[in-house]
């Protein structure tokens, strides 16, 4: 099954390294790309106005300018949409991250840079997490 990512990364270089690492793997359909969590916000609204799918995976990056992940996060659980639960988001620094994050949607929480073992260790857990919540 081949999986839909929404990337929030600020750093271009960061961002052209994870998607050209996705697209190696072979395991996403799409990756949407926003450079902060308020471009992420606004992302997933127009999934909500215009009835697209929402991401699998968000791929965030913790700290950006004008919103970062973790206010993002707290917005993203406040958010009503039908499928929110099967949306799950993975925190990316480039520091171990100190405060960790207990949200039921948080999947991970890794130290850039994304390496293909993370990649698949991400995928690995995204298919652990969809098939416990079948069961």
């Amino acid at each position: 099954m081949k999986l839909k990512v929404l990337l929030v990364e600020d750093d271009e270089v960061s961002t052209f390294l994870s998607n050209r690492l996705l697209a190696k793997i072979g395991r996403c359909s799409k990756v949407d790309v926003a450079q902060n969590g308020q471009e992420a916000l606004d992302y997933l609204s127009r999934c909500t106005s215009t009835g697209n799918s929402y991401p699998d995976i968000i791929l965030l990056d913790v700290n950006m300018p004008m919103m970062d992940g973790h206010e993002f996060l707290d917005h993203f659980v406040q958010l009503d949409f039908i499928d929110r639960e099967k949306t799950h988001i993975v925190l990316l620094s480039t520091n171990p991250l100190v405060e960790e994050r207990k949200d039921n949607a948080v999947l991970a929480q890794l130290v850039k840079p994304l390496t293909i073992e993370m990649a698949e260790e991400i995928f690995r857990l995204y298919g652990e997490r969809v098939a416990a919540r079948a069961h």
